[in-house]
């Protein structure tokens, strides 16, 4: 699967490592893609420029990227996102791929149910 960051803008992160340090930080740690919340495009810039700069110097190989980049292609491919416009088609299918995703053995049936309505309300509302 891909790994994917919380916010690496978050006050509580930002006020720890500088936005550079923690984008190597987390590519390092085996995340494939980091969000950045505010959109700061600062703290983006200098998430890219450290990433770039930490390839530059071996501290992140760039097969590490290359990895990376397999595994969102592999996931955008799995669920028809390649031309990056989703097929609603088959997102009517998404809750028979949830225990994809989802450890479902430990739930009992009631909360199975809930998520199971949770993702019908979600379908009906963007109109699947």
């Amino acid at each position: 699967g891909v790994a994917i960051t919380d916010a690496m803008d978050m006050k509580g992160l930002s006020d720890l490592y500088p936005d550079g340090e923690s984008a190597v930080m987390a590519i390092l740690a085996g995340c494939d893609i980091l969000l950045y919340y505010n959109g700061n495009a600062n703290s983006i810039e200098m998430g890219m420029s450290a990433i770039y700069k930490a390839v530059e110097d071996g501290v992140i190989t760039e097969a590490r990227i290359n990895e990376s980049y397999e595994r969102i292609v592999k996931q955008k491919e799995r669920f028809n996102l390649v031309s990056n416009e989703p097929d609603f088609e088959d997102a009517k299918t998404s809750e028979e791929h949830l225990s994809d995703f989802i450890d479902l053995t430990e739930w009992d049936s009631d909360m199975k149910e809930s998520v199971r309505k949770l993702l019908a309300d979600c379908r009906e509302k963007i109109k699947l």
